[in-house]
């Protein structure tokens, strides 16, 4: 087909300036297969450089340079599977997560990308196959047939449709963000599409995955991680890999490619150069006394690996991820807890979140750092939060806080309790000690604060009994009462009352209770 524009693909390369129009192509199926490609590219550039070696590289870059020449979607997918075997096992997820999707675009004759539409995504993810065979009946969809190693999206488990739907939304932006004509340095086209509604599509469908409890779940797992049998050549081998995931609450594919030059010992403490998705890396911790006695038994045995993997066969061969779940599998069965054919590594995973949750109370956004996270969200799916409260948290607050400098402790108490716990995602517009708006002019620095607290969804007054008698306080909390912007009075941490100052112009007061501060921006925020 003839292009629509003077564009030309860029070979061996992602687009990195904005070279291409939303629709280079006549045919919608070769403008799909070209935005996958170039999304795919990129992501192989993310992707580990652990998984890169020396003979390899040709292969990879020969491999990218053909998928970026391809205009069909089937023919990526032979790619693909190519950089499968050379362990871009990634890639694959990625093309998987959007391949059923155009296919769902071909059945409903949605034949532009700019029919990609919330409503669309919606019935996407609402699809059943009942549905699916009630159309196909009523001549409302065409037949088409995916492969069968591709689910179908009524096959999935609620937290595989939460990652399919990341996939390809992140998929959209990618186009959004490469769709600048270079001339006129504008957007082609913007698409309008609001997660929370496709989410609510998913909801009913929620199945949520077992987890450990600590009580005794956790206790019943590590004492059957020694009773399984295992041959002596990899007994302590099993046995370390088992207590790290349960430790560590890593991927299996992390554990997989851990190298022994990301292992420190420091004193009693175990040092663990995590490399997770992305190659972003994060580093975590175990006492060395829990493992040292397997570490030490099974280093004595181990055969190098000539990558440098820290998990190797006799053969100094990497321990494959099918193995992992299988000894995983065996060791809940020893411990006489229920399986099912979905008991793997991943339920571990999951346990670990909540043991971190509920035991030791770490904040939801700590979590989702130990366990590489990248969206929050994805944590509190692990931790089974509701689909409501998901998108509470993935909600954006501009927020203003009122408040005297002489109780600049309280702010940044304030301002660590909204940020940091993952409740929602903040941006703070007030000025303080810290940053300031650098000028002596209170005209000046009344302009710029009204056009914060007019930019606010909200303002939190902070301050005692005395100290909101401010000058600037009753200006701030009176400019934004005249323009329509709620105000919570927020108690300070260790006081009873809040001052009439605040009291006659809130919405709402609210003590020095998380929950209560929350619930009331939630509430309240416009």
């Amino acid at each position: 087909m003839v292009k629509k524009n003077q564009y030309e693909l860029i070979e061996n390369s992602v687009i990195d300036d904005g070279a291409f129009l939303l629709e280079p192509y006549d045919d919608w199926k070769e403008n799909i297969a070209f935005w996958i490609a170039q999304y795919l590219s990129q992501k192989c550039d993310e992707q580990s450089r652990r998984f890169v070696t020396e003979d390899n590289i040709p292969k990879i870059i020969s491999i990218k340079e053909a998928i970026l020449n391809s205009k069909d979607i089937e023919a990526i997918g032979k790619y693909v599977n190519e950089l499968g075997v050379l362990k871009f096992k990634a890639i694959k997820q990625y093309y998987n997560n959007i391949y059923p999707f155009y296919h769902y675009m071909l059945e409903r004759k949605a034949y532009s990308i700019k029919n990609i539409t919330t409503t669309l995504l919606a019935n996407y993810f609402s699809n059943t196959e009942e549905k699916q065979k009630k159309d196909l009946a009523a001549g409302k969809i065409i037949k088409v047939d995916i492969p069968k190693n591709i689910k179908n999206i009524w096959e999935l488990s609620y937290a595989s449709k939460i990652n399919r739907l990341t996939v390809l939304l992140n998929f959209i932006k990618f186009i959004e963000n490469s769709n600048i004509d270079k001339e006129s340095e504008n957007e082609v086209f913007l698409f309008d599409i609001e997660r929370s509604k496709i989410s609510k599509s998913i909801q009913k469908e929620k199945r949520v995955l077992s987890v450990l409890t600590p009580k005794d779940g956790f206790q019943k797992f590590f004492n059957a991680i020694e009773l399984v049998q295992y041959k002596d050549e990899v007994r302590e081998r099993n046995i370390l890999m088992l207590k790290l995931l349960m430790y560590l609450g890593i991927r299996v594919s992390e554990l997989v490619y851990l190298k022994k030059d990301d292992i420190t010992i420091d004193k009693n403490i175990v040092k663990f150069n995590i490399i997770g998705k992305g190659n972003k890396q994060r580093l975590l911790y175990v006492t060395y006394s829990h493992i040292k006695k397997h570490m030490i038994k099974y280093e004595k045995i181990r055969t190098e690996s000539p990558d440098g993997f820290y998990f190797t066969t006799n053969k100094g061969k990497q321990v494959n991820d099918r193995y992992i779940n299988t000894i995983v599998h065996n060791t809940l069965v020893a411990a006489q807890i229920e399986v099912t054919k979905k008991s793997s590594v991943h339920m571990l995973r999951h346990s670990v979140a909540s043991y971190l949750k509920h035991t030791l109370k770490m904040d939801n956004a700590s979590i989702s750092k130990w366990l590489g996270h990248e969206d929050i969200r994805t944590t509190m799916i692990y931790l089974h939060y509701t689909e409501q409260e998901i998108i509470d948290m993935a909600k954006s607050f501009k927020i203003f806080i009122s408040h005297s400098w002489a109780h600049s402790d309280d702010l940044e108490s304030l301002q660590r309790l909204l940020n940091e716990r993952g409740y929602f995602n903040v941006e703070f517009l007030e000025a303080s000690k810290k940053v300031p708006i650098n000028s002596e002019s209170a005209p000046y620095i009344k302009g710029v604060l009204k056009e914060r607290i007019l930019d606010s969804n909200i303002v939190l007054a902070l301050a005692g009994i005395y100290a909101s008698h401010s000058e600037w306080m009753v200006w701030e909390m009176d400019t934004a009462k005249d323009n329509g912007i709620p105000i919570i009075g927020v108690v300070p941490r260790g006081q009873e009352r809040i001052s009439s100052e605040v009291l006659t112009r809130s919405i709402v007061d609210v003590k020095w209770n998380t929950e209560s501060i929350i619930a009331a921006i939630r509430q309240h925020a416009i």
